[in-house]
């Protein structure tokens, strides 16, 4: 069954509203893109950001079945890495090319202040895109991104969470890297999308400090106003809908 993507392409801005096979690897779609794009630079420096599981993805791991997913793929990560680096999970093994996502950071930043983050506007009208190899049902469009955005991710303060997660008999550990400013429910989703679990049939709940922020209201809470710290450890209690729990 295809899920639905949102693929963001850097330098170029563009942005591509996608449904993929779960099976397709991320090097297979690097491929599509740069032969539909006419792009010169090597694939293999390519990189890959994925919102819902805030991780780099290995050029050999698959889409998956998280639904929603937006991926920001920067086809020259050492010229400009303007990738989100405020999300980025701290896991040796599922970010490539470690290295080269340190030594740009710097320059990103530095091109951020240089350049002012000017909007840039085109007059391309969208383009329907047909007859893929891979992907289906696509469509092209411009996008801008806004000063408000860049300015946003610099004013949060970056906060790493170590999660505890309880699958049943099964225990978990994932680190994640969240603004100050996220709420408990974009943790719980992202433990969701680290498992490949649909909200459709799980639920996570989680402990802090050992008390329950399951409600609706405590749910919308942010770290900064939880005064929860860099480094917090955070329990996660995995629930089958119509299944059992922990």
């Amino acid at each position: 069954m295809s899920k639905a993507l949102t693929i963001e392409i850097l330098p170029s801005k563009q942005t591509l509203s996608i449904e993929m096979d779960p099976d397709t690897e991320i090097h297979e779609l690097f491929e599509y893109i740069q032969q539909q794009n006419d792009i010169n630079s090597d694939i293999r420096n390519w990189t890959c950001y994925s919102y819902l599981k805030r991780v780099f993805l290995n050029h050999n791991s698959r889409i998956g079945n998280a639904e929603n997913d937006k991926l920001t793929i920067n086809t020259q990560p050492t010229s400009q890495s303007i990738t989100p680096q405020s999300d980025l999970i701290n896991t040796s093994n599922k970010i490539p090319n470690t290295t080269n996502y340190q030594q740009s950071t710097s320059q990103g930043q530095q091109q951020q202040q240089q350049f002012g983050l000017q909007n840039q506007t085109s007059n391309q009208n969208p383009q329907q895109v047909t007859n893929l190899q891979y992907p289906q049902n696509q469509t092209y469009q411009n996008n801008n991104y806004s000063q408000q955005q860049y300015s946003g991710l610099v004013q949060s303060q970056m906060v790493t969470i170590h999660f505890s997660i309880i699958d049943g008999n099964i225990k978990r550990e994932f680190k994640s890297g969240f603004k100050s400013d996220d709420r408990l429910e974009d943790l719980a989703d992202a433990v969701l999308a680290y498992l490949g679990a649909s909200k459709q049939w799980a639920a996570c709940d989680l402990v802090i400090y050992g008390q329950n922020y399951n409600t609706g209201a405590k749910r919308e809470k942010t770290l900064q106003q939880l005064s929860i710290k860099s480094d917090a450890t955070i329990e996660a209690r995995l629930r089958w809908i119509g299944g059992s729990e922990y």
